[in-house]
C-alpha cells in the first residue's frame, strides 16, 4: 500500500472538468450554478492509501497514447492558441449552459482524434476540430479529386491567424457547428469572423501579389461554402457572386495559373463549380466572358482525371440550354422546327458523349447493390431510403462524382424531351427521337441517385472498409443531384416530393441552409436565379479588367 497524498473531496463533475468545487453537499453550488447534474463525492478515506501495483505495470501506456494524441491535435491548437480571439467572450455563456458541448469530446467519438482535452471550452478549438473532422476528407483514388478541401489544412496551418483564409475557415467551423448543434452564438461568431474575411480579402485584391496567390483563390472558393450552410432566400445568389470571384483571379492569373499541383487543382475546382453556375443560368460560358480563355487547354504534360473529364464532357450544356431558352419559346413555324431539330440532335450527341464516359471507369469506381428497398409503405415519402436498390461505393468522392455525371445526363435528356414535346403534333414528329427510351433513360439515372442517399448520408453496409464516416459532406455533396433529379418532369410524384422531404432533412439535420431553401423552389427544372442588388448582374464580369468589380461586389456581403 502506498501514501498517496491528500485527494480531491470535490465532486464528479468538479473533477472532470477539472474546476475549482466548494464541496457543498448534496449539490456543489458550481453545479448548480450551471445546473448540471452533481456527480456525487469519493469516500476520501478509502483513497489516501492505494494498491499502486497493477498501475506501475501499465505506467508507460498512458504516455505514449499522451504523446500520439499530443501530436494529432497539434496543428489547430497551435491555430487557435496563437491569439486571443474575440470569439471567446461572445460564446463563453453557451459553453458553461449547455452541457452537450462541454461533453462533446466524450460523447462523439468522431471527434477524439483531433479534440485535445486539454482545450473542451476553447470556441474556437472546439469549432475547428469539428469542421475539420466532418468536412474535411481527401479522397481515396486521386481520379476523383477536383475539389479544394483537401489542400485547406496544409495552407491553413501555415497561414497566419489574421489572414483572409484564417477568418473565412473559422467563419465555416463556426457556422458548420451552429447548423447540427443550433447554438445561436456560435452563428453570431461565425457571421463576425466571415465579415472581417471579406474586408481583408478586399484588402488582398488590391495588392497585385496576394491577389495572385493559391490562398485568396482558396478564400474565395470557401467564401461559397459559407454562403451554402448559412444560405437564406435573399442570400441564395451569393454563391454565384463568389464563384464569379473565383473565376475572375484565374483569368486574371492567365497561363501561370497551371504551373503547381496546388494551382491546377484549384482551377480545376473553379472550373467544375463555373460550369454549374453557367448551366443554372443559361449562359455559354465563351459568351459569358468576352475574351477567350482556354479551359479545356493543359500545359503539355498534365492530363485530366476521370473527374474532370466528365467537366469537359458537360461543357457544352450551358450553350445548349441558353439556345433551348430562346429557341423552345419561338412560333411553330417551318424555319423554327428546323432549329427545334437541331437542339434536340445536339442536346443527344452530348447526352451519347455522356453515356460513354462510364466505360473508360477503372474497375474501382463501380458500384455494388448490397440492399434492395422494397417497402412501399403509406409514408414512402418520409422515409430514409426510397424503395429500390442501395448501392455502395468505396469512396464518398466517387460517390459525389457519379451523381455529377447523372445531372449532367438528367440535363441532356430533358433538354431532347422538352424539343419532343415542342415538335408534336407537326408534320416533323417523325423526325422526334423515341420519347419512351429518353423518358426510361431519365427515371433509371433519378433512381441511381435515389440509390446513393443511403451510403453518402452515412448508413452502414456489412463491409465496414466502405462505410462512409463523413455524412455531414456527403449530405453536402447531395443537395445539388436532389435538386436537379427533383425538378425531372416525368418521375412520379412521391419520388419528387421524397427528394424534397430529403433536402428539408439535410437542412434540419446537418444545418445547411442551402438545403432547406432549395427544398422550398418550384420544381421547374433549375430555374434560374435572378441576381439581387448589389451583386454581380452578370458572369460577363469577370474578365480580368473586371476584377475590382468583384472587390467592390464584397462591399454588399458585409451588410447582410
Amino acid at each position: 500500500m502506498v501514501y498517496c497524498g491528500k485527494p480531491s473531496g470535490a465532486c464528479e463533475t468538479c473533477r472532470g472538468r477539472k474546476v475549482k468545487c466548494d464541496e457543498i453537499r448534496p449539490t456543489c453550488n458550481e453545479c448548480a450554478r450551471l445546473r448540471l447534474e452533481c456527480g456525487g463525492y469519493r469516500d476520501v478515506s478509502k483513497l489516501i492509501f492505494r494498491n499502486k501495483t497493477s498501475s506501475t505495470e501499465t505506467r508507460a501506456a498512458p504516455k505514449r497514447r499522451s504523446s500520439k494524441a499530443k501530436s494529432s491535435s497539434s496543428t489547430i491548437s497551435a491555430a487557435s492558441s496563437a491569439q486571443t480571439t474575440p470569439d471567446r467572450d461572445v460564446i463563453e455563456s453557451s459553453l458553461e449552459e449547455n452541457t452537450e458541448v462541454q461533453l462533446i469530446s466524450s460523447r462523439s467519438p468522431d471527434l477524439v482524434p483531433i479534440l485535445s482535452r486539454t482545450l473542451p471550452q476553447d470556441p474556437t478549438q472546439l469549432a475547428l476540430s469539428f469542421f475539420f473532422s466532418e468536412f474535411i476528407v481527401a479522397p481515396r483514388n486521386l481520379e476523383a479529386s477536383r475539389g479544394y478541401l483537401e489542400y485547406l489544412h496544409p495552407l491553413f496551418s501555415t497561414t497566419s491567424m489574421d489572414s483572409p483564409l484564417a477568418s473565412v475557415t473559422k467563419a465555416i467551423a463556426f457556422a458548420s457547428f451552429a447548423g447540427i448543434k443550433g447554438m445561436q452564438q456560435f452563428k453570431v461568431a461565425g457571421r463576425r469572423n466571415y465579415v472581417q474575411a471579406i474586408s481583408r480579402t478586399k484588402a488582398a485584391l488590391s495588392d497585385p501579389r496576394k491577389s495572385q496567390s493559391n490562398e485568396i483563390l482558396l478564400t474565395v472558393l470557401l467564401f461559397g461554402l459559407y454562403e451554402s450552410l448559412t444560405c437564406t432566400f435573399e442570400t441564395l445568389p451569393s454563391w454565384a457572386n463568389h464563384n464569379d470571384g473565383a473565376v475572375a483571379l484565374i483569368r486574371s492569373r492567365g497561363p501561370q495559373m497551371l504551373q503547381d499541383p496546388v494551382s491546377t487543382k484549384l482551377f480545376f475546382s473553379v472550373r467544375a463549380q463555373m460550369v454549374i453556375n453557367h448551366i443554372i443560368q443559361c449562359k455559354p460560358i465563351g459568351q459569358a466572358h468576352g475574351d477567350k480563355y482556354e479551359w479545356t487547354v493543359l500545359p503539355r504534360g498534365q492530363t485530366e482525371n476521370v473527374a474532370n473529364r466528365l467537366i469537359i464532357l458537360a461543357m457544352k450544356l450551358p450553350e445548349i440550354r441558353a439556345a433551348a431558352v430562346h429557341i423552345l419559346r419561338y412560333p411553330k413555324t417551318e424555319a423554327n422546327y428546323r432549329k427545334v431539330v437541331w437542339l434536340m440532335h445536339e442536346a443527344y450527341q452530348v447526352d451519347l458523349g455522356l453515356s460513354e464516359w462510364p466505360f473508360a471507369l477503372p474497375r474501382t469506381w463501380f458500384y455494388e447493390h448490397y440492399a434492395t428497398h422494397a417497402n412501399w409503405g403509406t409514408d414512402v415519402a418520409n422515409g430514409d431510403v426510397y424503395p429500390g436498390n442501395v448501392d455502395e461505393y468505396c469512396d464518398i468522392w466517387i460517390a459525389n462524382v457519379w451523381n455529377s455525371y447523372r445531372c449532367c445526363r438528367i440535363f441532356a435528356s430533358a433538354m431532347v424531351l422538352n424539343c419532343i414535346e415542342w415538335l408534336r403534333p407537326t408534320q416533323w414528329s417523325d423526325l422526334a427521337l423515341d420519347e419512351g427510351e429518353i423518358v426510361a433513360t431519365l427515371q433509371v439515372t433519378v433512381d441511381d441517385i435515389c440509390a446513393s442517399f443511403p451510403y453518402q448520408l452515412g448508413h452502414h453496409s456489412n463491409d465496414l472498409s466502405k462505410c462512409n464516416p463523413n455524412a455531414a459532406l456527403g449530405a453536402y455533396f447531395l443537395i445539388w443531384p436532389a435538386f436537379v433529379a427533383r425538378s425531372v418532369s416525368c418521375i412520379p410524384q412521391i419520388q419528387r416530393q421524397w427528394f424534397t422531404n430529403r433536402l428539408r432533412y439535410i437542412g434540419n439535420r446537418f444545418g445547411i441552409g442551402q438545403a432547406t431553401v432549395l427544398a422550398e423552389l418550384p420544381t421547374r427544372m433549375v430555374p434560374r436565379i435572378p441576381r439581387v442588388k448589389g451583386r454581380m448582374n452578370s458572369v460577363t464580369d469577370c474578365t480580368p479588367s473586371k476584377l475590382p468589380s468583384y472587390q467592390a461586389s464584397l462591399e454588399g456581403d458585409t451588410l447582410l
